[in-house]
């Protein structure tokens, strides 16, 4: 059956979770594509790296810098620094880890164009 759809008859392997990824398999669905999502990853907070993560030991630093929506996820619900973060300069790579941020009340952020 042929379609006018941008991606009719499209077939689309996506390399990530179906949970991250709803935006793009929904938006590309509608333009007529099949998605199969096919994760090459997980993501786990690392043990070791959260234990040296006390509110004593951030309150060292300057600046934290996140990269991902992960890493905050992973700092606020596994360390005890985020109030000490929230007094700290903030760095943020992308605009997803910057929203991530702003939920958590953290809105003085500073993020590379």
């Amino acid at each position: 059956m042929a379609s006018n759809a941008p991606l009719a008859d499209r077939k689309i392997v996506l390399l990530r979770s179906g949970a991250n990824s709803k935006i793009f398999v929904d938006s590309a669905t509608a333009a007529g594509a099949t998605v199969l999502c096919r994760p090459l990853q997980t993501y786990t907070a690392i043990k070791s790296g959260l234990d040296q993560l006390t509110s004593d030991r951030i309150s060292e630093f300057d600046w934290i810098i996140f990269t991902s929506a992960t890493s905050v996820r992973f700092f606020a619900t596994n360390t005890n620094g985020l109030l000490v973060a929230k007094q700290k300069q903030i760095g943020a790579v992308g605009a997803s880890t910057q929203a991530a941020l702003n939920k958590l009340g953290i809105s003085k952020i500073i993020t590379p164009p």
